[in-house]
């Protein structure tokens, strides 16, 4: 019985946008134009960038948010490949057992052809001159007659597998399987616990600076990579009191402008009244120092 494929078709259309030095970028759509023209489709990616893609490359840039911290692996028992290996021995064995004395007559005389395969090999070596085969009369005789009986023995082994060629069969797919699977009693876990922390921080990191730039910045207009360099790369002090931990930032007077800005936001964080897990009170200022 054959399985039906299905195949759907989608129509689109693509709408070409032309740039300098012959580039060009193709935006894609189902919609037809009596919902949107081309124009519309245009305004709607460029629309979408700055509230999808370009967070995440700004996230890319700043906590690079798209690189994984190395991976462990942890080695354990693999039941349900030791399952099967056990089922192919199983086979194996039973075939044996039941071809016991073909397979004994068999391995009689595959050790009577080991003689001659050396002889064979030794008789072709002197036969091949400048590429061809070529000799003297008793030297070629004497390679034909090895051939012969190679053939003889092997015609015989043919005529024992005849009424059991079905089992023979099995037996070399078995044999097949277990080379496959043969010393793979073990699987390695990927351990992604490390990542999945590191990316847990970096995402939390993310969303406090979006929180600041929404809450703490007068115009909103920052990215993120210049919300790290401007601010977070100051130096400062950190002073323990009771019940309070105050954090001085050391001033920059290369950026006034942005030391205004951060003035600004210290005094918007220090109104949230931020406490510690352990009761403490988080307070921000700005050296006057330069």
């Amino acid at each position: 019985m054959q399985t039906p494929i299905i195949i759907s078709f989608f129509e689109c259309r693509g709408i070409i946008i032309g740039w300098d030095k012959g580039k060009r970028t193709v935006a894609v759509t189902d919609l037809p134009t009596q919902i949107i023209n081309g124009s519309g489709v245009v305004k709607s990616y460029f629309d979408r960038w700055p509230s999808q893609e370009l967070q995440f490359k700004a996230m890319k840039s700043t906590v690079s948010i798209h690189k994984v911290m190395g991976y462990g692996k942890k080695k354990i028992p693999d039941a349900k490949m030791r399952e099967k290996q056990e089922q192919v021995r199983k086979g194996i064995d039973k075939i044996y057992s039941e071809l016991r004395d073909v397979l004994d007559e068999i391995g009689g005389l595959n050790q009577e052809l080991v003689p001659f395969y050396k002889e064979e090999r030794m008789l072709k070596e002197k036969t091949i001159i400048k590429g061809k085969r070529d000799g003297d009369a008793d030297t070629l005789s004497a390679l034909e007659t090895c051939q012969k009986e190679i053939n003889r023995i092997k015609r015989t082994i043919s005529k024992l597998k005849k009424p059991h060629k079905a089992k023979f069969d099995k037996l070399q797919r078995l044999r097949k399987e277990w080379k496959r699977i043969h010393g793979k009693d073990y699987v390695y876990v990927v351990d992604v616990e490390l990542d999945q922390l590191v990316t847990c921080f970096r995402m939390s990191f993310v969303n406090l600076c979006n929180f600041f730039l929404s809450h703490g910045i007068k115009d909103r207009k920052m990215e993120l990579q210049t919300l790290i360099q401007s601010f977070f790369m100051l130096s400062g002090l950190v002073t323990e009191k009771k019940n309070e931990r105050v954090v001085t930032l050391n001033r920059n007077p290369k950026e006034p402008d942005m030391m205004e800005k951060l003035t600004f936001g210290l005094d918007v964080l220090n109104s949230f009244d931020i406490m510690s897990i352990d009761g403490e009170k988080y307070s921000f200022f700005l050296s006057d120092e330069v």
